[in-house]
Parts: structure tokens; C-alpha cells; sequence
């Protein structure tokens, strides 16, 4: 199985606070550090599903929204059929946590 990734790198949308050159929109998913080691994450990286405010890769195709932000209505009406999320809970096994 290819390495663990997180949200940043799956979607590849350089909006992690380790890249210099977004440094003016990081995603607050890559500096929750009250969540590094969920799933086998940096920060929330992989469980970006439970932060509200991240610059949610799907969520101006589902709802046709000008912005990117995912709400936590979003998220919880989108992420369960996101295809990151869906790998996580793959790769994690009975170590999943939600």
C-alpha cells in the first residue's frame, strides 16, 4: 500500500503550513497540532473531516459555493462519501477514528 498521506498531499492543494509559498492561506488543518497522530496524521491531516473552516477541496462542486471553506453541515452531509476520507478509514482498519 502506497504511504500514509495526508489531506495536503492527497489533494495536492499547497495549502499546508510547511509550504512557504501559500503562507497566506494555510489551512488551519495543518497546524491543529491537538490532533497530530489521528490516523496515523500531521496535525489533522487525516481527519480534516472534523475541522470546520479548512479549505475543504469539495466543497464549492457539492454545493456550487463561492467559497472553499467546509462547514460542519458540509461535512457532515459530503465527507463520508470523500474518496481521502474513504482511504483513511481504509488504510487505518480498526484503528479508524472518526
Amino acid at each position: 500500500m502506497d504511504d500514509k498521506l495526508n489531506c495536503w498531499d492527497f489533494f495536492k492543494c499547497g495549502r499546508e503550513i510547511f509550504r512557504k509559498e501559500r503562507s497566506d492561506s494555510v489551512c488551519i488543518v495543518s497546524v491543529i497540532s491537538s490532533m497530530n497522530g489521528i490516523n496515523s496524521g500531521i496535525n489533522a491531516g487525516r481527519n480534516c473531516w472534523n475541522v470546520e473552516g479548512s479549505y475543504c477541496m469539495s466543497s464549492k462542486a457539492n454545493l456550487g459555493q463561492e467559497k472553499d471553506r467546509g462547514t460542519i453541515t458540509h461535512k457532515e452531509r459530503f465527507c463520508k462519501k470523500c474518496d481521502f476520507r474513504m482511504r483513511v478509514e481504509k488504510e487505518e482498519g480498526d484503528l479508524f477514528r472518526d
